[in-house]
């Protein structure tokens, strides 16, 4: 369990929760959340939202605030693309380009769209939950763990990621522009996948791994 001088603590190493359920983390309050989601409020839904400067939080900050707009009732449909930012942003500062993020049984569109991480220096997002649409869309050299379900368009024209699934995803028609990895321990949604793979994947580059 995280204390709340860990959430406070920007850049603090990331424990590994129980792979079993969504745990949610403390959600604790600092001036720094409490800005920047004061900062969400006044730019979503503006063209200012993927235009302003944002804050640099850690990892765990980042959670918080996914948490704090979850429960608040305050997250948007456009709430995906500040978090993306808040991700991007934190990563090029961080040591450690680990995040997770509880997302439960929310399934927030566009999350993870249009990150960049490098070849030597992926970024890695665990999701302890579900994902909507165009999860991963246009992102490169990622690594995604999804423990829930992904709606339709995972990885929509993404390139060099990695995704494992601990359940079949509902692919769509847009999935892995080129060399992305699909891994998951389950037999059975290795099977599954392989059939949504021939229906809709359009790319020679992709694998999927049976790990």
């Amino acid at each position: 369990m995280k204390t709340l001088e860990a959430l406070v603590n920007p850049f603090g190493k990331l424990e590994s929760d129980n792979p079993d359920n969504f745990e949610k983390p403390i959600v604790g309050k600092d001036k720094i959340i409490e800005l920047v989601l004061r900062r969400h409020d006044e730019l979503v839904g503006t063209p200012d939202l993927v235009m302003m400067p944002v804050a640099i939080l850690s990892p765990i900050q980042i959670d918080v605030v996914l948490q704090r707009l979850i429960q608040e009732g305050r997250l948007h449909d456009d709430s995906s693309l500040y978090l993306n930012r808040l991700i991007s942003e934190s990563y090029k500062k961080s040591k450690n380009p680990e995040f997770i993020l509880h997302t439960g049984d929310i399934a927030p569109h566009n999350l993870c769209s249009s990150l960049r991480g490098k070849p030597d220096n992926p970024i890695t997002v665990n999701i302890k939950g579900n994902v909507g649409l165009f999860f991963a869309a246009y992102s490169k050299f990622c690594t995604y763990v999804i423990e829930g379900y992904a709606e339709a368009f995972l990885a929509a024209k993404a390139e060099n990621c990695t995704f494992v699934l601990e359940k079949t995803p509902h692919l769509g028609y847009c999935i892995g522009w080129g060399r992305c990895t699909f891994k998951t321990h389950s037999e059975e949604v290795y099977k599954e996948m392989e059939e949504l793979f021939k229906a809709y994947d359009r790319s020679t580059d992709n694998l999927i791994l049976l790990k």
